[in-house]
């Protein structure tokens, strides 16, 4: 409604040396299973205060989504996070959001409760990322204390070439209505999916239609300039050939 960004999501990326970029679904397996990836996570919640900080100047209502692997679902290792949140300093934790797997709920059921409830006492929102993709998702809705539903881009993206998508995609959105949470359609690439969406009451759309990932600098300049394709979606809404007789 607002036709402006609500929020960005932090994503980690490794340049190496000799090797070049490596894609973080091959290095964030390998460092969940070396032990690594708690130690990661600090470090880039102590950046992502930092840049969040920065960012704030220019664009005091941003939000920032940080993902939360398997590995980390338990309350010692969140209250590592907060604490992290609380040593950078400058930004209250109501400004982020933890986004989770149906697969972290399934494996760490217990913990994971009591984890993500230490999260939201703080003021942290929860997302259940990748919605649709598991076995149990509205159980995880009725059970854990989630705020946000991110729709997966698997659905999103297949929305333009078949009705089975569209009637999934809808009925998800018309869930997180009604069980009032926000909605987030991931992955979205065109204006025909945005318009779509945009029928349907989907408040937030994420996507490579809007920007690629940036960096912080990168970011701070795609904000400033941000401008909402509000002619084109209008176009896309109501065609100008035949914008009459579909108002009428």
């Amino acid at each position: 409604k607002t036709r402006d960004v609500g929020g960005v999501e932090v994503l980690m990326r490794w340049n190496h040396p000799q090797r070049g970029f490596i894609p973080p679904d091959i290095f964030i397996p390998l460092a969940e299973r070396l032990g690594l990836i708690q130690p990661f996570t600090e470090w880039l919640v102590s950046q992502a205060v930092r840049e969040l900080r920065v960012l704030s100047g220019t664009h005091p209502g941003l939000r920032m989504n940080i993902n939360l692997s398997a590995r980390q679902a338990q309350p010692v290792l969140v209250d590592a996070l907060l604490a992290e949140i609380d040593r950078a300093g400058g930004i209250g934790c109501e400004r982020f959001t933890f986004e989770v797997t149906e697969g972290v709920l399934l494996e760490n059921s217990a913990p994971a409760l009591e984890a993500l409830n230490r999260l939201k006492r703080r003021g942290v929102r929860i997302a259940l990322d990748d919605f649709g993709t598991g076995f149990s998702s509205i159980s995880y809705l009725e059970e854990f204390p989630i705020d946000v539903i991110k729709i997966d881009k698997s659905f999103v993206q297949k929305i333009e070439g078949g009705t089975d998508s569209r009637k999934l995609v809808e009925a998800m959105l018309f869930m997180a209505s009604a069980l009032e949470l926000d909605s987030v359609a991931e992955g979205v690439e065109s204006l025909g999916e945005l318009a779509w969406l945009t029928t349907k009451g989907c408040r937030y759309i994420q996507g490579y239609f809007f920007a690629r990932p940036l960096a912080c600098n990168e970011l701070d300049a795609f904000l400033r300039d941000f401008s909402f394709p509000e002619d084109g979606l209008n176009e896309a809404l109501w065609p100008k050939a035949r914008g009459l007789p579909r108002l009428l």
